[in-house]
């Protein structure tokens, strides 16, 4: 089993202080595939899975993840117990937004009761590698053969795949809108936890965010928020923490270097692993 994440800054803050250490914490062979070219959109990190992947055993178990928001939670042991009793081969991590298009959100709803309320986030997948790369062998798009079979039409249907085609996020929701249940979403959050904001609120408050920074309301709503559930978080016991969005990682940040976080965090991030000993794979 590999630990999977892309990244283009290997002196990036969250990368070196909670991804990497996690991972050694866990005892997880952490792979950073090293994109020194210009990064052209974020279909870029499926784009560099596919050589590297077909370097791997063809059943290797692979957890894909975000290089610069994330942290591994638990071992290999818990992480393979839970895998084996989540539905589907090919599990994505789930977040309260329906991005990039939240139009998207009926088609979801049409598929399986989403009472939760979670929606497919890219940023932490678990899958064999042959079943990826099977997958990622198609990477076109086509929104509209997609969605309307399950009724779902507008006047701009026809512009999506265009308007779309940077977000690796929309790629794997198609492909889960066609796949389904071969690919499945962890919508309980027993893998994976995203801690996402609200898409509402952060459009609505983002503004006052840039101007007031930790003095905003949207900062300290949510770095109440992201506090209780910190304290709550060793008894969810699951696995991969991702805290995507600028205001996220600006409260993680502080958490980091105000020692705000849980002992037992510190004691996961405490690690003397450094990157330079981290398989560091350049493309």
């Amino acid at each position: 089993m590999k630990i999977i994440t892309v990244a283009t800054d290997l002196n990036n803050f969250f990368l070196r202080k909670f991804l990497v250490p996690s991972c050694e914490y866990f005892g997880f062979d952490l792979v950073i595939l090293y994109a020194k070219a210009p990064w052209e959109s974020h279909r870029m990190k499926d784009k560099l899975l596919i050589p590297y992947l077909k370097q791997l055993n063809s059943n290797e178990l692979i957890l894909f993840t975000d290089a610069y928001d994330t942290m591994m939670l638990n071992n290999a042991h818990r992480l393979m117990e839970l895998y084996s009793q989540l539905e589907g081969s090919f599990i994505f991590s789930s977040e309260t937004n329906c991005f990039p298009e939240p139009d998207l959100s009926t088609v979801y709803h049409k598929i399986k009761n989403n009472d939760n309320n979670n929606y497919l986030n890219s940023g932490g997948f678990i899958c064999r590698s042959n079943h990826i790369l099977k997958i990622l062998s198609n990477p076109s798009l086509n929104a509209k053969k997609i969605l309307e079979p399950f009724g779902f039409k507008n006047d701009i249907i026809d512009h999506y795949d265009k308007r779309y085609g940077w977000s690796n996020q929309y790629y794997w929701t198609l492909k889960y809108f066609s796949m389904y249940p071969e690919i499945e979403i962890d919508t309980d959050s027993r893998l994976f936890l995203t801690t996402g904001t609200p898409l509402d609120l952060f459009k609505e408050s983002y503004g006052e965010y840039t101007q007031y920074q930790e003095q905003s309301n949207l900062y300290k709503k949510e770095k109440n928020r992201l506090r209780n559930m910190m304290a709550s978080l060793k008894e969810k016991n699951v696995v991969h923490l991702h805290f995507f969005n600028t205001v996220s990682n600006h409260i993680f940040r502080e958490f980091y270097l105000t020692n705000s976080f849980p002992k037992w965090i510190y004691e996961i991030l405490d690690s003397k692993k450094i990157i330079e000993r981290a398989e560091v794979i350049e493309f």
